[in-house]
């Protein structure tokens, strides 16, 4: 019955007032999520979080395209509408399994890996060719916005909005920036025609970004350090024939990066005061220059002075010592390369690494394994109807013993649908990546995918909610889409 239905997709262009509406709601939405990340998931909504109602939205479209036919105009791809299928459907014997209940909210809460994917459909649906979107003008102005909050000023009338309405207050982590930057420099593909303004305002948003990034996570260091890399790469064409205009883009990255390493290690305010004061001494003039942002601020800041603190680098390190004790490893060390080593104990073997923060990640994921094996559930994996076991260990489950994701997308979904929903997670990328060279004749779409992913694979990124839901959007985007602007193309086809 359900081959010859046909799925109509409403043209919101013809309801003028409609279509306004929800591009406001498009354009306020993700323009917040970007400045703001995990402090606007949390904002409350007729008594839900704004990422509690996502979720909702995810799973009903899930359910949705779960009972569409595969030629709906509303997919991408028959290939990856059937893997997607099949990751809905493979929920269903795992909760049964895991004796996870349907009706309990947590079940669709450590499931989320399955029900953010479909809003990889909702990108070509939203924007479709629409370069003049409204979100795309003023995208631009997102990336100055988010530096000067994390490194000049971040204004406490909007520190006390989100403590207001909120659940809690979470500055903007690296990982959310690096989303933004990947997604924006990428969107420029599209958006900026003009090949030299397009190196320009790549090169100049790095220079300002990378130091930034290095300072907050090392994982989205090495993102926007490979995005940069495949970047430069596509742009040899460009720099072989414009070496003049690549002389002076680098000359203002550099400077941009100069100006940042100094402004993130130091007080930037600070030393342009001393430096203003001395010529004002020097030329004897009797004026007072006080350089700060403070006028932004409106009242004093909100601090919950119950509220959890993040747990620093000397309780990471107690931690790890706890964890070798209870694994009763270092009996002896079979080989070590670098950092790495592998060491023997009373419960097998294990990888370790030197850097505190990189082995209490590669622990955990090696108790997962290792506790899975036991269980013998690696095909199946824990389900849905609690924590994570691993997770509940002191030494794994952060200060306020409220840490549930393991810090890599990959290992998650291992852990709660076994190898039956890694294979198909990793199908589903790999079908992307065979669909975008099938149907643009390139594999660009790896300079999107590949540093996101990464992020993923050392933070937990894609288990949150504004993280997954930007990146299938703006991915489904790019399916549909490409990323040539119609200027370019039509100058090829000439």
């Amino acid at each position: 019955m359900l081959k010859n239905t046909k799925i109509y997709l409403i043209d919101l262009k013809k309801y003028k007032f409609v279509d306004i509406l929800l591009k406001f709601l498009i354009t306020t939405t993700f323009i917040s999520w970007m400045l703001f990340g995990r402090a606007f998931s949390g904002l409350y909504f007729f008594g839900f979080r704004l990422g509690e109602l996502i979720i909702g939205l995810g799973l009903f479209l899930s359910f949705f395209i779960l009972f569409s036919p595969n030629q709906s105009e509303f997919f991408i791809d028959r290939k990856i509408t059937l893997l997607h299928k099949t990751l809905i459907l493979l929920f269903f014997p795992i909760a049964l399994i895991s004796s996870s209940e349907l009706l309990n909210s947590y079940t669709y809460k450590s499931s989320t890996y399955i029900w953010t994917f479909c809003f990889i459909y909702l990108g070509g649906y939203i924007f479709g060719k629409d370069t003049n979107h409204i979100l795309f003008k003023l995208i631009r102005f997102v990336l100055p916005i988010i530096y000067f909050f994390n490194t000049f000023i971040f204004p406490n009338f909007i520190f006390n909005f989100f403590k207001t309405y909120g659940d809690k207050f979470d500055y903007i982590k690296a990982s959310d920036i690096i989303l933004v930057f990947v997604i924006i420099n990428f969107l420029n593909k599209k958006l900026i025609i003009n090949d030299t303004k397009r190196f320009y305002s790549f090169i100049i948003t790095l220079g300002f970004f990378a130091p930034l990034m290095s300072y907050m996570s090392r994982g989205s260091f090495l993102a926007i350090l490979i995005y940069a890399l495949i970047e430069l790469f596509q742009q040899s064409k460009f720099i072989r024939s414009n070496f003049k205009n690549f002389i002076l883009g680098c000359l203002l990255g550099f400077s941009a990066f100069t100006f940042s390493s100094v402004n993130v290690t130091s007080d930037m305010l600070h030393i342009l005061d001393n430096f203003i004061d001395d010529i004002t001494e020097n030329y004897g003039f009797d004026i007072d220059i006080n350089i700060n942002f403070n006028w932004l601020n409106f009242g004093a800041k909100e601090i919950d002075p119950f509220a959890p603190q993040e747990v620093t680098y000397e309780e990471i390190v107690e931690n790890i010592d706890k964890g070798i004790n209870r694994r009763n490893q270092n009996i002896f060390e079979l080989f070590s390369l670098r950092s790495f080593s592998l060491q023997g104990g009373a419960d097998g073997f294990r990888f370790y690494t030197d850097e505190p923060l990189a082995n209490w990640r590669l622990q955990l994921w090696q108790d997962i394994i290792f506790d899975m094996d036991q269980k013998d559930i690696l095909l199946t994996g824990y389900g849905y109807k609690e924590k994570i076991p691993a997770m509940e260990l002191e030494d794994n489950n952060g200060n306020d013993s409220t840490n549930e994701n393991v810090h890599n997308f990959f290992v998650q979904t291992f852990a709660r649908g076994g190898l039956s929903h890694l294979v198909v997670i990793v199908g589903l990328n790999l079908s992307i990546l065979i669909y975008w060279k099938k149907k643009y004749k390139n594999y660009k779409i790896i300079q999107f995918m590949f540093p996101l992913l990464l992020v993923a694979s050392f933070d937990p990124a894609l288990e949150t909610v504004r993280y997954p839901f930007m990146y299938y959007t703006f991915l489904g985007y790019f399916l549909k889409t490409g990323i040539e602007s119609e200027s370019n193309i039509k100058g090829v086809l000439n």
